[in-house]
Formats: structure tokens, C-alpha cells, sequence
């Protein structure tokens, strides 16, 4: 069967909120062109007297971004590899931009990265230098491995100030090898022609030992800071399709002001920086956190028009009484890095909608850069749980178990979602034809996503990684993903053509001959209140569940059978629930589920049994 993910005519669907979305209102499929964005480079082509970032300490305009920038990276060599420590800061900001306007390779990471992890990731990858893009006195020190063991270098740090228009160099002409940065003020220090001969040497052997590919450009961790060695390699057109894509059925423009909420070095963050940057927009930096008074104080200054969030960061803003605040500048924001449970995107399509602000639930993986799915903010509220359709230049395809899959879908260039017929054949498909909404909030049940066939998500695109890689030798592969993408997500797709993810391919047990989904369980616990994990091996189901909030949950959760402790009850009622026996599930209750920085539980840690999480168990 065909299944079309294209978006049709919105003429007919009123936009929940129209009063400060008229750029999505009426909009057609002829109006959705990408000929105004695709043709501008994401680090060049912004207009100069834009105002291309706001920090504590002021604004910068695209010109002056450019020209810190540019000072800062004059000397990295061209195809060097740079590990960059990033923070919402004003100088990892120029390093980023300089580094990738001087096609240098970045290995990004967080700021606070541990230092045992900073020191194998070293190892493994052996970068040319590295760039601490936070530090507190407004300093950028460049490392090079000529120095033993990655000592900070003297000869390529500094503590001297001069204007963006100094231009010190080296007697050789060789511009200045260090540069820190900040509003308005770069510091420069001129390096010893000897000192860069030899970092340049160095890098020249290195590129002999492990020839970087031409077409790699940027470095993306899967795993947060936990340490692992596995980077996804990005390519400066992964880069730009990607962020094109955003700008376009986000409809981003300079006017825009997006507001730092998730990490530098995340790939969802890094997208929110990226197709900002593209569209010529501003980028609000801050490291204050939602529940700093400086971060609203911040936001309401510099008119904030946007921002981005995790499941997390909007159960946070629900315990911060999002509804009630009063934000009239914010014009959209987003959702990503996971489900959001169905009460929660059902509550915010509301509040949105009463509020004039769009709300757009998006689906992506490192793997293809960032966003590979979006669900129109005007049907928030009536497709619950679903991750929308593809994004623009990227089409998806289901693959069964059978090894059956859908054909491939066209690449999505308009805003809603159109059903199609069957198609007369495998290779012909038919015409798409106007789309059809209920009227109601489309909750997918057990029932009905039993009538639909599930299998892995496929996705297409030019935004889809180069592959992986663990170490150092690993950067002279080419492009191994040839643009598909196996998700590893299990998905089913509704007859107007709306996606929805339904587990993992990974994360299913087979339990006293039962194939369970353990994604499920969570979802089932947490419409029940409980915020819980979900592990375990065949036969046997562990449950990782919060306390303080368990407890609180349990007393308003009802059950069959009186139980002696919250672990107990919650046995109870999965067997109740699922049909089980309750000693397939062991319950562990923990203070806090461990969490990586963009808020994504992580299932490992929760099975190191050196780590003291563990309250108690029961089985």
C-alpha cells in the first residue's frame, strides 16, 4: 500500500491561532518554495546589519559575528580537527562559526564534560586542538598536542585585550593563533612563527596517518556527556539541508529571537542555533536555566519570540505554571527529544491556542542531524501522540517484519498531511487527494493501532549523518548511511498519513511467551502518574520507578488487591493492566531516574549496579 506522506491545501483548516501565525495562515502547496532559503550559506549569508546574537553583555550584529569569528579562526588549519567545549556563550558561538566558515572539523561537547570523559575522548580522537568555549573570564584557550599530554599551552593562550581591528600577526604574516572573545572586544596575542610551523607540521602528520574526509564537517556526540566514544559524522550539506528544512515549515525569519533552553552541543539545540543563524535571525544566550529569575527576566527583555524543549523541560514549565505567564512576544516553540505524554501535548495545544502561540511537537535523531518529522501546530490538539509527516526534502517509508516495506514516499514541500487511495501497483502511486480531520483529538488506542501494521521507521533525506565513528581512524569513511536512515523506532502511519511512534525495535521482551513493549509500559505508568524506566531481559521486567512522585501517584491510583508498599502496588497493577503475573515484574524504586543533558532517561546507568540508586526492590 502507498502510503503518501506529502501535506496538501490548509485553506480549509483554520489555524488554532492565527492572530500571530499569519505566515502559516492559507497557506498552499504552491506557496512553499525553498528556492529563498536553500541558495544562502548557514554561516555566510546573513545580512550584516542584522543583529545576530544577545548576551548578558550586549548585541552583536552578523558583521561583527563575522569578523570575531573569522580573527579567531584565521589560523586553524583548513581540515584540522577541533574539539570545541560548548556553552550558551557568546565565544562558543564565534569559535563555532569561525571554525566551520574555515572548514575546520568540530568535535563538539559539552562545556562541563567530566574530566576522565574529556580525557578518553582525547585519546580516542586525538583532535588538533582544543577550544574551551566557557570560561568565566571571558578567555578561549586553544590546546594543541604538541604540548604533553594536552597542557594548556602557553604560547597559544592570552590574557591581553584589543578591538576587533587589530591585526596582530606573526612577522611571516601568520594571523594570531589564539583569540578570545566577547561582545564587542576580541583579545589577541601574536604566536611565534616557530610555534605554529610545528602545530601545523603536526596536524600534517596526522593527516598523512588518517587522511580526514573531504566532506566531513562536524562531530555530534548520541550519548550526551556519558562518555561514549561513538560520534555521528555530519557533513556541511547534512548541516545545511537540515537547518533549510527547519526554516522553512517553522517559518523562521530575522525577526525571530530564539532563546538558549537546551545544550550548545546537542543536536536538537544545535538546530535551533543553526537554522537561526541561516535565516539571519537572533539567538538569545544564556546559561540560566527556566528556573532562574534571570532567564524570564532575559526572555521579557529581548522579546524572546521562540524556544525549544525536551519532555522535561515542559513538565518543568507545567510545576512553573506555563499557562499562567504572561509572554506576549513568544510567537512559537517546540517539542523534541522524545515523547511527550498525551495528557501533556493535549494540555499545551490547549494553553497554545488560547495563548495566539503555536505549538509543534518534531521527531528527530542525531543520526539526520536533527528534525526528520513535524505535526502541524493547527492539528496539535487533534493528533495526539503523533510525530506529524516528513519534513520538507525528506520522505519516510515503514518497514515490516516481513521485510515488506511501503514504497518510498515523495519528499514532503507543504504544511498538511493529504491521504492517498491504493495504487495500481508497487511502483506507481496515485493521486494524492484533499485531506480529511476529525473533528476530535485523535488518541491512538491499543485497539486501533492493533488494526494498523507497525514496523521500523525508514526516513530519507539529504540531512541523513555520513555514519559513525569511535576514534580517530574512523574520519576517513565517506558516506555509509547514502542517505537512509533505519531509526530504530517502530512506527504506524493513519490513513491521512500521520506518523506515530510505538516503540523502539529494540526495547520488546518476550515475557512468559508474551511480546511485550516496554515502551509502552512507561507510557502506560506515566498516564497513571508513576514516572518510571523500563528495562529487563526475557521473562523478567524491570521497573525503575521515582519515589516522591510514585507515592503521590499511588494514592490516587486505584487497584484491585490492598498492597504493602508502593513497589507492590505497582506490580499489581501492570499484571491487572497487562495481564501478567506480577512476579514478571521487579520494581525498583530510586530517587531519581538518571537523566543525560538533554533529559533522556539513560537505561545503562540504571543497570550499573555500582551506581547507589537503588531505595529498594521487590519482586
Amino acid at each position: 500500500m502507498m502510503l503518501n506522506s506529502s501535506i496538501g491545501n490548509l485553506e480549509d483548516t483554520p489555524l488554532l491561532n492565527s492572530s500571530k501565525s499569519a505566515a502559516h495562515k492559507d497557506i498552499a502547496a504552491k506557496d512553499i518554495a525553498h528556492k529563498d532559503i536553500a541558495p544562502k550559506d548557514i554561516f555566510f549569508g546573513a545580512p550584516a546589519n542584522n543583529i545576530a546574537y544577545v548576551d548578558k553583555n550586549g548585541a552583536a550584529t552578523y558583521g561583527e559575528l563575522y569578523a570575531y569569528a573569522d580573527a579567531f579562526a584565521a589560523a586553524f588549519p583548513p581540515r584540522s580537527l577541533v574539539l570545541l567545549l560548548a556553552a550558551n556563550m557568546a565565544q562558543t558561538l564565534i569559535a563555532y562559526v569561525g571554525l566551520m566558515r574555515r572548514n575546520v572539523v568540530v568535535l563538539l561537547l559539552a562545556a562541563d564534560t567530566d574530566q576522565a570523559v574529556l580525557d578518553s575522548l582525547i585519546a580516542s580522537y586525538q583532535p588538533d586542538f582544543l577550544v574551551d568555549g566557557n570560561d568565566a573570564s571571558i578567555r578561549s584557550y586553544v590546546y594543541t598536542n604538541d604540548c604533553d599530554g594536552f597542557d594548556r599551552c602557553p604560547d597559544f593562550t592570552t590574557d591581553d585585550k584589543s578591538t576587533a581591528n587589530d591585526k596582530s600577526t606573526t612577522n611571516d604574516g601568520v594571523a594570531t593563533k589564539a583569540v578570545a572573545v566577547t561582545k564587542a572586544v576580541v583579545a589577541t596575542k601574536a604566536v611565534s612563527a616557530e610555534a605554529i610551523k610545528n602545530a601545523n607540521a603536526i596536524c600534517a602528520e596526522k593527516s598523512k596517518a588518517t587522511k580526514i574526509h573531504p566532506n566531513l564537517a562536524l562531530l555530534l556526540t548520541t550519548s550526551g556527556s556519558t562518555g561514549s566514544r561513538k560520534f555521528v559524522r555530519l557533513s556541511m550539506t547534512n548541516v545545511q539541508d537540515n537547518a533549510s528544512s527547519i526554516v522553512s515549515y517553522l517559518n523562521i525569519t530575522s525577526k525571530d529571537k530564539a532563546i538558549t533552553t537546551l545544550p550548545f552541543s546537542y543536536s536538537y539545540g544545535l538546530s535551533i542555533i543553526n537554522s537561526h543563524l541561516l535565516a539571519g535571525a537572533t539567538i538569545l544566550l544564556t546559561e540560566a536555566t527556566l528556573f532562574d529569575r534571570d532567564f524570564w527576566s532575559f526572555f521579557k527583555e529581548n522579546e524572546a519570540t521562540t524556544f525549544g524543549g525536551v519532555p522535561y523541560t515542559y513538565a518543568m514549565l507545567k510545576q512553573l505554571r506555563f499557562a499562567r505567564m504572561q509572554l506576549p512576544s513568544l510567537r512559537y516553540i517546540t517539542q523534541a527529544g522524545g515523547r511527550l505524554s498525551e495528557e501533556l501535548q493535549l494540555e499545551y495545544a490547549q494553553v497554545c491556542a488560547e495563548k495566539g502561540i503555536d505549538f509543534i511537537v518534531m521527531y528527530g535523531q542525531t543520526e539526520a542531524t536533527a528534525r526528520m518529522s513535524y505535526l502541524p501546530p493547527q492539528l496539535a490538539a487533534k493528533k495526539i501522540g503523533s510525530i506529524g509527516v516528513a519534513i520538507p526534502n525528506g520522505r519516510f517509508e515503514i518497514l515490516r517484519d516481513d521485510a515488506v516495506s511501503s514504497p518510498a514516499l515523495e519528499p514532503t514541500t507543504v504544511l498538511a498531511p493529504t491521504s492517498a487511495s491504493e495504487p495500481t501497483s508497487a511502483t506507481e502511486p496515485t493521486t494524492a487527494t484533499e485531506p480529511t480531520f476529525t473533528s476530535e483529538p485523535a488518541f491512538a488506542s491499543a485497539a486501533t493501532e492493533a488494526n494498523l501494521e507497525a514496523g521500523e521507521l525508514i526516513y530519507y533525506g539529504a540531512n541523513v549523518s555520513m555514519g559513525y565513528a569511535q576514534c580517530r581512524d574512523d574520519l576517513c569513511e565517506g558516506d555509509t548511511n547514502n542517505g537512509r536512515l533505519a531509526t530504530g523506532d517502530i512506527a504506524v502511519v493513519d490513513a491521512d498519513g500521520f506518523y506515530r511512534i510505538v516503540g523502539r525495535k529494540k526495547r520488546f521482551l518476550k515475557v512468559f511467551g508474551n511480546r511485550v513493549n516496554l515502551d509502552e509500559l512507561e507510557s502506560l505508568l506515566s498516564k497513571n502518574g508513576f514516572i518510571a524506566a523500563a528495562t529487563g531481559v526475557d521473562d523478567h521486567v524491570s521497573i525503575y520507578l521515582e519515589i516522591a512522585q510514585s507515592e503521590e501517584s499511588l494514592k490516587a491510583s486505584a487497584t484491585s488487591a490492598p498492597v504493602a508498599s508502593t513497589a507492590d502496588a505497582v506490580r499489581q497493577f501492570l499484571s491487572n493492566k497487562t495481564g501478567l503475573h506480577k512476579d514478571a515484574f521487579n520494581v525498583i524504586t530510586i530517587a531519581a531516574l538518571p537523566r543525560n543533558d538533554a533529559g533522556k532517561i539513560q537505561y545503562a546507568k540504571l543497570e550499573d549496579n555500582s551506581l547507589n540508586y537503588t531505595l529498594g526492590k521487590t519482586r
